[in-house]
């Protein structure tokens, strides 16, 4: 996936649990959800795809997780969904809004 710039925030990176969307799975807990999308960020993170000078001091990332009631199985309008998707997001360290990209094209 590529860089989305957002202007405040960078997609660092999308992570999309290897389930199926459209059947059940147990939730496997946000602990472990946040540590393998942790891992995947710090490791796009610190690849070539990051760019800027001393990046590991002037940007953070983050990431979001799915609760356990967006993990769900639900149905809306005839259609089985879920969301187990998990975000990383970069961002300057200090709060700041991004003026440029900080990330490279795919």
């Amino acid at each position: 996936m590529g860089a989305v710039w957002l202007g405040q925030d960078t997609v660092l990176d999308r992570d999309v649990a290897v389930t199926d969307h459209q059947k059940e799975a147990p939730y496997p807990s946000a602990q472990a959800l946040a540590k393998r999308a942790t891992e995947e960020c710090t490791r796009v993170f610190l690849s070539d795809r990051v760019i800027g000078a001393d990046k590991e001091t002037t940007l953070r990332f983050w990431v979001v997780i799915p609760t356990a009631e967006a993990w769900k199985l639900r149905t809306t309008n005839g259609h089985r969904t879920s969301d187990r998707t998990s975000s990383c997001y970069v961002g300057r360290a200090d709060g700041a809004k991004l003026t440029e990209p900080v990330m490279t094209e795919d």
